[in-house]
């Protein structure tokens, strides 16, 4: 399978180095002559322009570019009968994102939105634990994502850093959206957000708070999901080890207003380690031979962006 990646920058020579690991990586495309020529040269791969990459007989484009191009080049790549893996958000309204999806529908090629956790082998193993009832019921999802991040210009800090944890929360609320919310503080950019609190209400009644920063010293990338059980927390920021760990409580109640919740010690539960990014580069891969099914497709990106475009 032969994959070019375009754009080589922040995020892009991650992609381009777990492709290439996984010998699939055909070439690479960058704006920036510079950086191509130089990538080109580190991977002993030919460089090519987005007009040369949609012609070649690569299989697929990898796009890491910035969000608003999103959709202009995956339209274009998906008309060149290419499979299309772009970056999280998919696109920057749901007018894009229907014309990605309906575009993919014609040319019978595979859209794929990088949802990175959707990947992340703990993150897996958190929802089989769900689906297994060891929280019970689900009622509360809390996710946290602070760090000193970089600040951006074209988005704000619920574009950026958001898909991520709205694209978890959907995956294990299992429901309609009912109603969201938010509230922001911009601080060094006017009406640009660098700091966020979402709201999200489904319709079976789950609840879920999403807290974003790109000025928190204290990085915290955090997803607590709460059930009548107990609650099953996956701390990225932790030893491999500690990432996945699940408490048990009891709710007790005495009449009709006194409510106490016994907790336990944290056990942690052990998950085999693989590196998240390089286990979506090989379901993408697999995805195209029909050898997996779709997890973050246009559809569900649609849905994320969705979301994203009620908190404008």
């Amino acid at each position: 399978m032969k994959v070019i990646v375009v754009g080589c920058g922040y995020w892009g020579k991650n992609l381009v180095r777990n492709f290439n690991d996984l010998g699939h990586l055909y070439g690479i495309s960058d704006f920036n002559n510079v950086v191509a020529t130089e990538f080109s040269k580190k991977f002993s791969v030919s460089s090519f322009t987005f007009e040369e990459a949609c012609k070649s007989d690569a299989d697929a484009l990898i796009l890491s570019v910035p969000a608003p191009l999103h959709a202009d080049l995956a339209v274009k790549a998906l008309k060149a009968n290419k499979h299309v893996f772009v970056e999280k958000p998919l696109s920057m309204n749901l007018k894009e994102a229907d014309k990605m999806i309906k575009e993919s529908k014609k040319s019978k090629r595979i859209l794929m939105v990088g949802h990175l956790i959707q990947y992340h082998p703990v993150f897996e193993r958190l929802k089989k634990e769900i689906k297994k009832g060891l929280i019970g019921n689900v009622s509360f999802i809390q996710s946290n994502r602070r760090s000193l991040g970089k600040i951006r210009s074209q988005e704000n800090v619920i574009w950026s850093f958001a898909p991520h944890d709205i694209s978890m929360i959907l995956s294990v609320a299992q429901s309609d959206v009912l109603k969201v919310s938010k509230f922001g503080e911009d601080i060094f950019q006017k009406d640009i957000f660098d700091i966020a609190l979402i709201n999200i209400e489904f319709k079976n009644g789950i609840k879920a708070i999403i807290n974003t920063s790109w000025v928190s010293p204290i990085k915290d990338h955090s997803f607590t999901v709460t059930g009548d059980k107990g609650s099953l927390i996956f701390d990225d920021t932790k030893d491999w080890n500690e990432k996945l760990s699940f408490y048990r409580h009891k709710v007790t109640k005495k009449g009709s207003s006194e409510i106490s919740i016994k907790g336990s010690e944290p056990r942690f539960i052990k998950v085999p380690q693989k590196e998240p990014l390089k286990e979506e580069c090989k379901y993408f891969i697999e995805v195209i031979r029909g050898s997996k099914k779709q997890r973050t497709d246009g559809y569900e990106g649609r849905e994320v962006v969705k979301i994203l475009q009620k908190l404008n």
